[in-house]
């Protein structure tokens, strides 16, 4: 028996859901931090059947789905990403509403994924609307709003597009110091859950 299913096992005998759930998360964060993306994934799968039945706006599932959304990401599979991304967009689009900054970081992590999965139409449609967002909330010379910008930048160029792109990163230039690398910084939400008190 492999340490990750006495690990599983041990959890699976504690009878309250929640206090299972508490447990596996903290293992599933640990797992995260040392970049244990196969420990962490069959850990974060058996926390997101436990939160099932729960509604969509409580927070522990939420956490769950980003938790399992960044480990698909990390290891680049990105077919089983996506419906969890984009489940994670309607649920916040429905609690947040379309507006909110957590919202349009989501989308910028479903922008990410369907950027580097080859899916343009859809990478376009979630750079559009979280760049739209962000720089109506943040402004444009914020570093979240240029990061996010160099991202689209990247995009542009792998597309053929690079008039526009060129356009793009004159513009963002002045605040940009780093230069874009080709794997984007998965963006953590913030370390509460955001609008906790909703979420619940």
């Amino acid at each position: 028996m492999s340490k990750n299913n006495g690990n599983l096992d041990s959890i699976q005998q504690i009878a309250d859901s929640d206090k299972r759930w508490a447990i596996l998360v903290h293992s599933i964060d640990q797992c995260l931090a040392a970049k244990n993306y196969s420990q962490a994934e069959p850990l974060a799968l058996y926390a997101l059947e436990l939160m099932e039945e729960h509604d969509e706006s409580d927070a522990r599932l939420i956490k769950t789905l980003r938790s399992l959304s960044r480990i698909y990401y990390a290891t680049e599979r990105y077919s089983l990403g996506a419906p969890i991304l984009k489940r994670l967009v309607k649920i916040y689009v429905r609690l947040l509403g379309t507006e909110h900054e957590d919202t349009a970081t989501i989308m910028q992590n479903a922008a990410l994924l369907y950027h580097y999965w080859g899916k343009q139409e859809e990478a376009e449609r979630y750079y559009l609307q979280a760049l739209e967002v962000k720089k109506k909330i943040l402004g444009e010379a914020d570093p979240q709003v240029i990061k996010l910008v160099s991202h689209y930048v990247s995009f542009l160029e792998q597309c053929g597009r690079t008039d526009e792109a060129t356009r793009l990163m004159t513009a963002v230039q002045q605040g940009a110091q780093e230069k874009l690398t080709r794997t984007g910084q998965w963006e953590a939400m913030p370390g509460n859950e955001p609008n906790n008190q909703l979420l619940r």
